[in-house]
């Protein structure tokens, strides 16, 4: 390869051709093959996912790749019967693994609903109260439990002596630690908190 301009070598030192034969190099690439950029869409790993599927997905763009060149149609249908026996394959595992986690968590509600929203690509709707801004939302948010904690203090204090009976054992508890102070929060942090906050009630909360 020629340089522009190669200055004598008993003049130059060595890292100045380094950097000239650099920048050259790089001019050429640039102009031949320059620097793309695409756009790659990062999706998580389906927890059905398996080997098996991931054989079966190359096989099938072989088969697809082989029916493109050719065109013949005993190409065209060995590409179809492949797309078909992906699709299947798919279905079959995306079956078995949704009934595992139905069959081992009947009894709890919560991941059995979460799951079958999953089946049915459903997002459960959040309902929160009509508010003029985040602020005031999560004011009401601060009163309704401030009164919640009141009513269950009121209702403490009217229990009878036959109903604290079974809370005797906590009168004689030691308590190693105590709270001194608060750290603060910001409303961001707070909006956040009460977003993810499932809903939930109980008899007091009425």
């Amino acid at each position: 390869m020629m340089l522009l301009h190669p200055p004598s070598v008993q003049r130059c030192y060595v890292d100045e051709l380094c950097d000239q034969y650099d920048s050259e190099l790089r001019r050429i690439v640039n102009t031949h093959a320059p620097l793309k950029t695409c756009l790659i869409t990062s999706r998580p790993a389906a927890p059905w996912y398996s080997e098996e599927i991931s054989i079966e997905k190359c096989q099938r763009r072989r088969l697809e790749r082989r029916w493109r060149k050719s065109g013949l149609e005993v190409d065209k249908q060995q590409h179809a019967d492949q797309c078909r026996r992906v699709r299947e394959l798919i279905k079959s595992l995306k079956m078995n693994y949704f009934s595992a986690i139905i069959v081992e968590n009947k009894s709890n509600h919560k991941i059995l609903f979460s799951t079958i929203d999953r089946m049915l690509h459903r997002t459960p709707e959040k309902h929160y109260p009509t508010c003029g801004s985040t602020a005031k939302l999560c004011n009401k948010f601060a009163d309704f439990f401030t009164q919640k904690i009141v009513t269950i203090r009121h209702n403490i204090d009217a229990m009878t002596i036959n109903d604290t009976t079974k809370y005797d054992q906590f009168d004689n508890a030691t308590i190693n630690c105590e709270l001194t102070e608060l750290s603060p929060t910001s409303e961001e942090k707070l909006s956040g908190l009460v977003k993810k906050i499932a809903s939930k009630s109980c008899c007091l909360s009425c």
